[in-house]
């Protein structure tokens, strides 16, 4: 067997994040004969490194002379311009780290002559989920000097996975010495980016263009997830998080980490006075006082932290998966960033307080918290336990000590519908319930990720009436909080197995593979009261561009009423059909007429006696799988193409859709809301929680009756127009709550040709 050495790299605050997951997963689903070497930096590795892990060999990459010259030359190499403002495809010196680690981990092989055929760049924060044979690897490789992950939508290649192979007459390894050079010379300074994809690519395709032989493991993946697109999807997993990954191109730069936004809240209401709940290392301190500095040269900082004081039991506790800094590590750094400040002409003071916040914060007094000025501090960030219990203790302590408390871990769902237990942990129902007289709230979006699923975002609360809105895009909602909620299977688990079961030998013809891109046009057709307003433009349409439509259950009798026959219909339910729907039909009637001329979409979940109906009128029917909570462990599914894309019928249709490889969609009826006000507004569901829900969209004064089935729909709306990494064209004419958000999300931020021209 071809030996194989794989190599990863990761920072030691990493380990907890997603080092510990990638070097488990490795060593569970990898071949035994396949090797790893781990580079890592920074300090504390003793504190979690494996001390007897005979499997993994872990190389300290601060000890890399090439790299330490390279930062000491380059220093300012780093993203940021006078303005501080950060750039990511300009900071050489984060991704310098990559670089010179594969660089000296081939370096090895070829001048120790050890006996590896392939050396093998694997991103750390990629999960290998499945058992993955050397031998289907090496079929993958095939017959060529490198393989990696190309992409069309971006000049550049995914770099997560890139393999060399080092005995093939060494061209791979002329590749990798010239790939040091470029960072040893300086010359990379000359290219437009600096990130080691992109400094990999050119050089990629140089070397290429010299006979160098290329695999393409993507195929040219026509959008950004390139890791899906190729066979290592079906092993492996890159969780490219923009908390953990700033420069990741998969996150839209438009978009803002949860920090960022803290700082530019700093910045924007000219605070001076910073208190926080959660130092950890102290960088987050020094990153928020570059922010206030902006508009004072005299800034404070307090932290409180567990430091070496937190267990075993209190991360428990508090839900906590990093690691632990001492107070005296903090305080030497904050003591450096004072030194060097001080060169600037501002002055930097602070103060550090050791122990459990509940109690630490409750013996202080109001003099305990201010500054060397005696005035009191402008801003909190709570941040520190995760636990209800304590998120709530720390803010009954600091309500009355600031006029801005900004609360972390908001949670809110990913596009799958994962999300935290809000109910265990987190800061959503303390920030959801603050009634404070006078005082505004407003949540912060983010595409933070939470590692287990969902998106961690910032609750914001300014207590003073006097206090303005801030001036960004990423405020949701004047003294509101969008209301989220966390849509569940609406059967149990056991009987969503029953129906995939049942199904799965009723039918014959399944939906099993990706589609090749093609330029043809979608219409898919909800059931929103909008519909049949707009069925004069849906005709049209169809007509002008020869779109094929699809409908859901609801909207099929609509369709057929007005003579139009569609192309598909789309089936999400794993209810029985004689039972009643959500619009308060009975769910059988909606298949009184099933055309010999439309597919029928069913999702192995769907109820058996839906699809009995279906096979008993004769329907064209194709199966598909579809992704939700009670397959997650479902094995029988477990290598099968699974379908995402939203919680109803309606959004999971876009996702079928995009991926038997249709882009352009045009979309009526996903009103998501009601066209008037319900007759019973204090009706009850099943669950016996309030059917019916007024909702506003962020600070405007319109508002929508909904219900939480049907907001779930509006979230995953809301949430695709977010994804940048998804290349659509999409339209939407309808009503209601949609139509508001994409008028707001879209149509207003998108700017007129002439304002493009003139740019």
């Amino acid at each position: 067997m071809n030996k194989i050495l794989v190599v990863s790299s990761f920072h030691t605050s990493a380990w907890e994040v997603y080092g510990k997951n990638f070097v488990d997963s490795f060593i569970k689903n990898w071949d035994k004969e396949v090797d790893l070497v781990i580079y890592y930096d920074g300090p504390n590795a003793d504190k979690f490194l494996p001390k007897d892990d005979s499997e993994i060999e872990y190389r300290n990459l601060d000890d890399n002379k090439d790299l330490k010259w390279f930062k000491k030359t380059y220093p300012n190499r780093h993203g940021k311009n006078e303005k501080k403002e950060y750039n990511y495809r300009l900071d050489a010196l984060k991704f310098s780290h990559k670089s010179f680690a594969m660089s000296e981990a081939v370096r090895i092989v070829v001048e120790n002559n050890l006996d590896y055929e392939w050396v093998i760049w694997l991103d750390a924060d990629v999960i290998t989920r499945v058992p993955f044979p050397t031998e289907k690897l090496l079929e993958m490789l095939g017959n060529c000097e490198v393989a990696h992950l190309g992409r069309t939508a971006i000049d550049y290649s995914e770099t997560g996975f890139i393999a060399f192979n080092v005995k093939k007459n060494n061209h791979a390894t002329e590749l990798i010495v010239d790939l040091e050079g470029l960072y040893l010379s300086g010359e990379l300074f000359g290219y437009r980016e600096w990130t080691d994809a992109f400094v990999f690519t050119r050089l990629l395709k140089l070397h290429e263009a010299h006979g160098l032989v290329v695999n393409d493991l993507s195929l040219g993946c026509p959008d950004l997830n390139a890791f899906e697109a190729s066979p290592l999807g079906s092993y492996l997993t890159h969780k490219k998080g923009s908390k953990k990954y700033e420069n990741e191109e998969a996150v839209p730069t438009t978009v803002k980490t949860r920090y960022d936004v803290i700082n530019k809240l700093i910045a924007e209401y000219k605070c001076s006075n910073i208190l926080e709940v959660g130092t950890w290392n102290g960088d987050r301190a020094i990153s928020m006082a570059q922010a206030a500095f902006e508009n004072s040269d005299v800034v404070h900082y307090t932290g409180f932290d567990l430091f070496e004081e937190a267990n075993k039991e209190t991360d428990q506790e508090e839900f906590n998966v990093k690691i632990h800094f001492s107070e005296k590590e903090v305080k030497e750094k904050l003591n450096e960033y004072a030194t060097d400040i001080r060169k600037e002409g501002k002055i930097f003071t602070y103060c550090i307080i050791k122990g459990n916040s509940r109690y630490s914060l409750r013996r202080l007094k109001d003099n305990d918290f201010c500054n060397i000025q005696n005035i009191k501090p402008d801003f909190a960030f709570i941040n520190g336990g995760h636990s209800i219990e304590t998120i709530t203790s720390d803010f009954e302590n600091l309500k009355n000590k600031a006029p801005i408390i900004v609360f972390d871990d908001y949670y809110t769902a990913d596009p799958v519908g994962n999300i935290p237990d809000v109910e265990k942990y987190g800061s959503n129902k303390l920030f959801d319930n603050i009634d404070i007289d006078g005082s505004k709230k407003f949540l912060v979006q983010t595409n933070d990720r939470v590692k287990d699923g969902g998106f961690n975002n910032l609750g914001v609360l300014l207590i003073r009436p006097t206090m303005p809105l801030p001036n960004f895009p990423e405020s949701v909602g004047a003294n509101q909080v969008p209301i989220r909620v966390r849509p569940k299977d609406c059967m149990p688990d056991e009987h969503i197995h029953a129906n995939i079961e049942a199904n799965e030998k009723k039918l014959d013809k399944w939906i099993t593979k990706k589609g090749r891109l093609n330029n043809e046009h979608i219409i898919i057709a909800s059931g929103g009261p909008s519909l049949l307003k707009y069925i004069k433009d849906l005709k049209s349409y169809k007509k002008k561009t020869g779109a094929k439509i699809v409908c859901v259950k609801h909207s099929l009798p609509v369709l057929l009423e007005n003579n139009i026959v569609p192309w598909a219909c789309m089936i999400l339910d794993p209810r029985p059909v004689d039972g009643t729907s959500t619009h308060g039909v009975v769910r059988s009637t909606l298949f009184d007429n099933v055309p010999k001329a439309t597919k029928f979409f069913v999702a192995s979940m769907t109820d058996v006696s839906v699809l009995d109906l279906l096979i008993k009128k004769k329907a064209d029917i194709y199966g598909w799988h579809a992704y939700s909570d009670a397959i997650k462990e479902y094995e029988p599914l477990k290598n099968k193409m699974l379908v995402t894309g939203g919680t109803c019928a309606a959004m999971r249709a876009l996702g079928l859709m995009f991926t038997l490889g249709f882009r352009k969609f045009k979309m009526y009826g996903f009103d998501s809301s009601f066209d008037e006000e319900p007759k019973d507004k204090k009706a009850v569901d099943e669950n016996n929680s309030k059917k019916y829900i007024h909702v506003g969209l962020g600070a405007t004064t319109e508002k929508f009756w909904t219900t939480g089935e049907l907001l779930a729909m509006a979230q995953d709306f809301e949430e695709l127009l977010g994804r940048e990494d998804i290349d659509i064209d999409l339209d939407v004419q309808c009503g209601g709550l949609i139509q508001a958000i994409w008028n707001d999300k879209v149509q207003k931020k998108r700017p007129t040709y002439k304002e493009i021209l003139k740019q």
